[in-house]
């Protein structure tokens, strides 16, 4: 007797039930199935099922017996097993990215040719490696699965969400050197990618304040008291923030400070008047600029007046001579502060 195969996908074979001339009876016969050399079936039934079979290719021939008398075999029947890939595990390593670059990974899984990447459901990668990198995202939350697939279908990995705020630049802090009244107003540029600006505030080198935390582009003081102030702002995207911008140091005094700077030559002709300038301060009125001849010590004042440069003379004996500008009425002195630190 001889054995047929019904069906190849299922791997169900089923055995013909008749005999040939001279034969036994079926109801004396039973049926061998071989899975390659294997015997996996003896028994009297005309079918058979596999179960959980690795991926691989399987070859099948059925025989009709007798006891152990068998006849022929059946035509052969090849079965190839190829599971879908189990899913794999996918992670990402950050899930905050201030510059819109990050990576993506996954696990390869038995049985996978090839891994489709979803990126707010649209495929961003399709092939066989196990990693892939985004960049030049823009802000946003972008959410993340990962297929494993072969020829059989795909298993979808878990989600993985991303977000992408994208740190601002710097901004640029200005301000007055000085205040006599210790109402002043700090400014600063726009930053491309800022929601809201923190500008700090010490006093005397002491501890960091917000005093500003908002949209803005300046802060206005209050009659603030004496003492120096040491201001820098950060540009802000919700919770990231750029570096601090540069410092500014405002002095609190109801005395105006002397000029910070004074340009003039640095030889002249005795007798002939030359230019000296300087930089004005808050609450001056009028400046005072004086000579000290160096040789003897002497002190003479050679201009008194509101304006912030002056036409002086200088002549011999004095061969060497240093310039000072002042307000009318000498300023304190005050402690400088210390370096700034980032934002709470």
């Amino acid at each position: 007797m001889a054995g047929r195969i019904e069906s190849r996908e299922a791997a169900r074979l089923v055995l013909d039930k008749y005999g040939e001339p001279g034969e036994a009876t079926e109801t004396e016969l039973n049926n061998q199935l071989y899975q390659g050399g294997t015997l996996v079936y003896n028994s009297s039934g005309t079918s058979w099922s596999s179960s959980n079979l690795p991926n691989g290719t399987y070859t099948y021939t059925v025989y009709g017996c007798n006891g152990s008398t068998c006849g022929f075999a059946s035509n052969q029947v090849t079965v190839t097993v190829l599971q879908v890939p189990p899913a794999p595990t996918l992670s990402a390593n950050e899930t905050t990215s201030t510059n819109g670059s990050f990576g993506l990974s996954w696990n390869a899984t038995t049985g996978a040719s090839s891994y489709n990447l979803y990126q707010n459901g649209t495929s961003v990668y399709n092939a066989a490696g196990t990693s892939w990198s985004a960049s030049g995202l823009g802000n946003g939350t972008y959410t993340y699965t990962v297929d494993a697939c072969n020829a059989s279908g795909c298993s979808a990995s878990n989600a993985v969400a991303v977000t992408v705020v994208l740190m601002p630049p710097s901004s640029t802090l200005s301000g007055p050197v000085s205040s006599t009244t210790g109402t002043f107003t700090l400014s600063w540029t726009s930053a491309s990618n800022s929601t809201r600006y923190q500008l700090n505030q010490s006093l005397n080198g002491g501890s960091w304040t917000a005093v500003y935390n908002s949209t803005g582009l300046s802060f206005t003081t209050s009659a603030l008291p004496s003492g120096t102030y040491t201001y820098v702002v950060y540009a802000c995207d919700q919770s990231v923030c750029a570096p601090p911008s540069n410092s500014v140091k405002v002095i609190v005094s109801p005395i105006p400070i002397a000029p910070p700077s004074m340009t003039a030559p640095t030889s002249v002709t005795s007798g002939v008047g030359f230019g000296v300038s300087w930089s004005g301060v808050s609450g001056a009125t009028s400046y005072n600029v004086r000579k000290t001849n160096l040789n003897n010590g002497n002190v003479a004042t050679i201009y008194t007046g509101g304006a912030t440069s002056a036409v002086v003379t200088i002549s011999l004996p004095d061969t060497s001579t240093s310039l000072r500008c002042r307000p009318a009425t000498p300023r304190a002195a005050l402690p400088g502060p210390t370096h700034p630190t980032p934002p709470p």
